[in-house]
């Protein structure tokens, strides 16, 4: 029963939007987060129907991560500046930088998951329009993501560490960052980069900070 409503809310996901003309910026990201979802549940829960679904649906899903490529702000002036001078650049509005760096996140992801899944069903594939031979950026910044209005995210943004990541390239956040600067989106990222033993010895300062607060409140 489970694995039907899966099916047929997939499905529905693929009709309805198939129907529609114009879609705003917003509904252009939330379409593709919905079936970059389904496709993550229905190419490797190992149902081979579902999987069979999501491979029909591999298409339409790099045609809408390749559409929101339009409408990214891909950090390009940011990148080329030094850490301080990025400090003085705040974004205007906190809910737009919101809103751009999922989009930029949401790129990154459904990339990266089309691409495995290509890798493994054909580890001798070669695809000409890779993505990755194009620079996709994205900032890596836990007290962004925390900032809980517009006064403290600009206070975060002037006063904490964030970095520009371009695809998978830490070494400079590696050298100069430390845990409790990592999200939960970079966390991820990281193990694939330094390995999940690494990854926990660079993230302990921030759990034990994360544990002494739990302990005194």
């Amino acid at each position: 029963m489970t694995i039907r409503a899966l099916s047929g809310s997939a499905r529905e996901l693929v009709e309805m939007e198939a129907c529609r003309i114009v879609s705003t910026p917003i509904e252009k990201l939330a379409r593709t987060q919905a079936l970059f979802l389904y496709q993550v549940i229905r190419l490797f829960d190992g149902d081979i129907a579902l999987r069979a679904q999501g491979e029909k649906d591999m298409g339409l899903l790099r045609t809408w991560v390749d559409e929101l490529c339009h409408i990214r702000d891909n950090l390009g002036d940011l990148a080329r500046l030094e850490h301080s001078l990025v400090k003085e650049r705040s974004p205007n509005e906190w809910e737009q930088w919101v809103f751009a760096e999922c989009v930029r996140r949401t790129i990154f992801m459904g990339y990266a998951v089309i691409g495995l899944y290509e890798l493994l069903k054909d580890p001798g594939h070669l695809d000409v329009s890779e993505p990755w031979a194009y620079v996709h950026r994205w900032t890596l910044g836990r007290a962004l993501w925390e900032a809980s209005s517009s006064a403290e995210f600009r206070r975060a943004w002037q006063e904490s560490p964030h970095f520009v990541i371009a695809n998978f390239m830490f070494e400079k956040f590696v050298e100069n960052g430390k845990g409790e600067d990592v999200d939960e989106f970079a966390e991820i990222l990281l193990s694939l980069y330094m390995g999940v033993d690494e990854m926990r010895e660079f993230m302990a300062p921030r759990k034990i900070v994360e544990w002494r607060h739990g302990e005194s409140t």
